[in-house]
């Protein structure tokens, strides 16, 4: 998702994140940079990621709806951020949207943990064919604006 929107790639074959990679991107319309610290989410890496979170203004929670898995960590990942972070943003994305027909996740079940969790806000992203992604980066902004 970071690679889609800081360098408008989509790489089919992608390799998920192993400890940390790091992107940054200028919107030029707003005035604004987002450097994006992408995150193995893998709870192998908690260890490398734990240190991580330093100036952090907002975290985006990401889930593959493909995938079970991934969606049963969102608890361990919002709790764990909420330990280092007081009073940050959290934003719940489910990517793959674009592979409805794989679905293992329903949208439902993520707006109930979205909500349970008290997460800022959820949709669900296709870095594949970009839907709500533009939605989502004005939406990142616009909490990142409110915070200064």
């Amino acid at each position: 998702m970071v690679l889609r929107e800081v360098n408008g790639e989509f790489i089919e074959s992608y390799i998920p994140t192993i400890g940390v990679d790091f992107k940054m991107k200028k919107y030029i319309a707003s005035r604004c940079s987002i450097s994006y610290w992408d995150l193995g989410g893998d709870l192998k890496f908690r260890t490398i990621t734990g240190g991580m979170y330093s100036g952090t203004s907002a975290i985006l929670i990401v889930y593959d709806i493909t995938n079970r898995d991934s969606f049963d960590n969102i608890p361990y990942w919002a709790n764990h951020v909420r330990e280092k972070l007081i009073n940050v943003p959290i934003i719940l994305l489910g990517n793959k949207a674009d592979l409805s027909e794989e679905r293992k996740v329903t949208t439902e079940e993520a707006k109930q943990i979205a909500q349970s969790l008290n997460l800022e806000y959820f949709s669900e992203v296709s870095a594949k064919s970009q839907l709500n992604m533009q939605e989502i980066t004005s939406k990142l902004i616009v909490i990142l604006m409110e915070k200064e």
